[in-house]
């Protein structure tokens, strides 16, 4: 199951979250009740959402906003939709996060000062509420009643205040600008502003370069040691990170901190951000000692200014989880997650996508620590609000059926781990369709459960569909394909087809030979495998020959004592045994 392991690492470094720099709103969205349009109606009906009579009576009754996102799937994407793009949609500057039912909660982070300040100015103005209302009524959602209301506006009042105590633009400055810059490019050289123009850009590099131009005047005016240079190589940071340049991201994030040290000390939110982003581009560059480092540095301020009970503190805790993890130090990112858990427990209730996410990295580390049961209760957590949140066709949902598939294998219930990840791999074949490096994944552990079970024609099957996802996706010289024709060579060896069992185990030899070279474990692997198909087509010099190979391997690697090594003498003894060499074999 090494291919199991990886890919949970992959998942958990996919999972870094990111940070607000301004600061959060947490919004309650409530109706009196809302009216569903008549072609809505016929289109849940049509899909089999509802039946008729259901939907004739959704269209006439009054139902709460809350009711309706919760009750019905095909709805929800479209309210979560019509609710982003009322609070401002996709933006640079901001994150919409996880979306909850009862009344629809919403936490939005703002990266800036000057976009926190204008949602709070678009709620004071009812500007918020206006369009909310606009993007339901697009989708056929009629509401009446509706009310918006910050939650935390202690918390925003309190952020409002810092955002006017460090903001010192000088007019004079404000107006040199406006001077510099052409009618073209205006709006997007106003110090601080993220423009209508950026914010179109959807070509990264076009981005990266509109923020670079962008903080060259913001130099020439400002100079180094002022907060707004500081935001524009924290949002250049931010492009950067996206496109996958983790090293100048770090060095854009590495700028925004030393200027935000001098200025604002270590105690501060600002301080914190970018630590924070620190941590993610080392941790993506696999710097994982650097990176917990960074990490901690920012759960410290924020343990300072925040309460113990504070989303920013939750995701701090998770992505430590995550870096320990990468470290193998399993204990300790066992207990950073579990902080993160309870105090998303205490925020947003069980069922929170967060929340779902901490239980899914609790169960990936109790599984490396070998807790099996206690990693099956965690996923199967993760998994129950996954259904109920996303339903049966999400990535998220395939991902949970995944691990608890991985987790019963190790557990020996080959039966349960086969309807687990033959659940993950349904999702997955109607998600991303059949060329895909997941659905490859499910494949391969579908054979690797079959086999088990000594359904060796399965298996076969399993691993061949995903051997020609992975040729086609990755091509020969890759080791997910050489793990494929490793698998396919052990299921022909059990059905006692020697002769292409053989050409298996030597298509993985040449692939891992030309890939890790000659004194690794998978080459020794290839070659023992090797050695044992020949031994039974009673190739006995050759077998000889494939023995030694790993034999030698094992001893570099291993040394005398090693388990692996002791199997290696004891098949050439056997083969030598069967050569009639028996001096050497004894």
């Amino acid at each position: 199951m090494a291919e199991s392991l990886s890919d949970t690492g992959k998942a958990l470094s996919a999972n870094v979250a990111w940070d607000a720099l301004s600061g959060e709103f947490s919004i309650n969205i409530s109706t009196g009740n809302v009216q569903v349009a008549r072609d809505l109606c016929k289109t849940i009906t049509k899909v089999g959402e509802v039946t008729r009579d259901v939907a004739r009576d959704l269209c006439i009754t009054a139902v709460s906003l809350g009711a309706l996102y919760l009750g019905y799937k095909l709805v929800k994407p479209l309210i979560e939709t019509a609710v982003k793009r009322g609070l401002g949609d996709e933006r640079d500057d901001q994150e919409v996060r996880g979306i909850r039912p009862g009344s629809l909660h919403v936490l939005l982070h703002c990266f800036t000062d000057e976009r926190f300040l204008d949602v709070l100015a678009d709620y004071e103005s009812g500007k918020m509420k206006e369009r909310l209302q606009e993007e339901l009524l697009q989708i056929g959602i009629k509401v009446e009643g509706l009310n918006v209301e910050i939650e935390n506006m202690i918390e925003v009042n309190e952020t409002k205040e810092a955002i006017n105590k460090r903001s010192h633009i000088n007019k004079d400055l404000c107006e040199d600008v406006k001077n510099i810059v052409t009618d073209d490019a205006e709006s997007d050289l106003e110090i601080n502003v993220q423009s209508e123009k950026e914010e179109k850009m959807k070509n990264n590099d076009s981005q990266l370069a509109a923020k670079q131009k962008a903080l060259e005047r913001i130099l020439n005016i400002r100079g180094e040691d002022h907060s707004d240079t500081a935001r524009s190589y924290y949002s250049i940071g931010l492009t950067q990170h996206k496109m996958k340049d983790y090293n100048s991201a770090l060095e854009s994030h590495q700028h925004a901190l030393q200027i935000r040290l001098k200025l604002f000390g270590e105690d501060h939110s600002d301080t914190a951000s970018s630590y924070h982003c620190i941590a993610v581009a080392q941790h993506e560059m696999k710097d994982y000692k650097t990176a917990l480092e960074s990490h901690q540095h920012a759960l410290q301020i924020r343990l300072k200014l925040l309460s113990q009970d504070h989303s920013s503190i939750a995701r701090s805790y998770y992505n430590i989880g995550n870096t320990q993890y990468e470290m193998k130090d399993y204990k300790s990112a066992l207990e950073s997650h579990q902080h993160a858990l309870q105090i998303r427990l205490k925020l947003f209730g069980q069922d929170d996508s967060d929340t779902a996410l901490s239980y899914y990295n609790i169960g990936n580390t109790q599984y490396e620590m070998k807790d099996y049961k206690s990693a099956l209760e965690s996923h199967q957590h993760a998994l129950q609000i996954r259904l109920k949140l996303f339903g049966q066709d999400d990535s998220d949902t395939a991902l949970s059926y995944y691990n608890i598939g991985n987790t019963q294998y190790e557990m020996k219930d080959y039966k349960s781990a086969l309807e687990s990840h033959q659940h993950a791999l349904q999702i997955r074949l109607k998600l991303f369709g059949q060329d895909d490096s997941d659905t490859a994944l499910s494949y391969y552990n579908i054979g690797n459960t079959q086999y088990e079970m000594k359904d060796y024609k399965s298996a076969l099957e399993s691993h061949q569909h995903a051997l020609q996802i992975r040729l086609k996706l990755f091509g020969q010289d890759d080791s997910d394909t050489a793990l494929s024709y490793y698998n396919i060579g052990n299921t022909q060896y059990e059905m006692k087809d020697y002769k292409s069992a053989l050409e298996s185990h030597q298509h993985a030899l040449q692939i891992r030979l030309k890939l890790f070279g000659q004194d690794d474990s998978d080459t020794a692997l290839s070659y023992y495998n090797i050695g044992n198909t020949q031994y039974e087509m009673k190739d006995y010099k050759s077998a000889l020959e494939s023995h030694q190979h790993a034999l030698q391997i094992r001893l570099k690697l291993f040394g005398q004592d090693d388990s692996d090594t002791a199997l290696s003498y004891y098949n050439i003894g056997n083969t030598q045994y069967e050569m009639k060499d028996y001096k050497s074999a004894l």
